[in-house]
């Protein structure tokens, strides 16, 4: 049995969980608080569709507009790719056209536009190189930027990757259920 806490604003969001995931829940409201909160009780019937429902959820709750920064490192599926693609903003193109027509009055004509075009379409998203990202921070326009190479920072060696001597273990600082921490480190 696992517990979350929900607002009033989303409580309803739960009872697609139950079908899909076969994810029991049971909702107890908190009415000493104000806006009131919720709290949700689940049971599941293994930790496999626990897991993968409370992956989910967050990931379909939060709004973009809530999100202060993305970093996209590519992908295939379509929505994300439309999702980055109109949060990017775009880009003016402006076009000038000239006709010129010749029977037995002469006309000639001269058109100006402004159109609007994203700056990356879902299609050029999808074959974007691995080598690059797209990083959007809250109130700065998007950079189009290389990945950096995490091998070639300068405290590298210290993280798990480099050497699996490095590698934090929760269960060997865990004591009477609290993580401790060791001072000397």
């Amino acid at each position: 049995m696992t517990n979350i806490e929900v607002a009033d604003s989303n409580i309803k969001a739960f009872e697609r969980f139950e079908n899909e995931y076969g994810v029991d829940f049971a909702v107890k409201r908190d009415a000493s608080q104000r806006p009131p909160k919720y709290l949700v009780f689940f049971k599941a019937p293994d930790t496999d569709a626990m897991t993968a429902a409370f992956r989910e959820f967050p990931a379909k709750t939060i709004k973009r507009e809530n999100k202060p920064s993305i970093l996209f490192l590519g992908g295939k599926e379509p929505s994300k790719l439309k999702s980055i693609s109109e949060s990017q903003g775009k880009e003016t193109i402006d076009t000038y056209s000239e006709s010129d027509m010749r029977g037995q009055q002469r006309s000639h004509g001269l058109n100006y536009q402004k159109l609007g075009k994203p700056l990356m379409m879902p299609d050029e998203l999808a074959i974007m190189p691995g080598s690059r990202c797209i990083l959007q921070l809250q109130g700065v326009h998007p950079f189009y930027s290389r990945k950096y190479d995490i091998t070639k920072h300068p405290m590298y060696p210290l993280l798990a990757d480099a050497d699996e001597g490095n590698r934090f273990e929760v269960g060997k600082r865990l004591k009477n259920g609290c993580v401790t921490i060791d001072e000397s480190i």
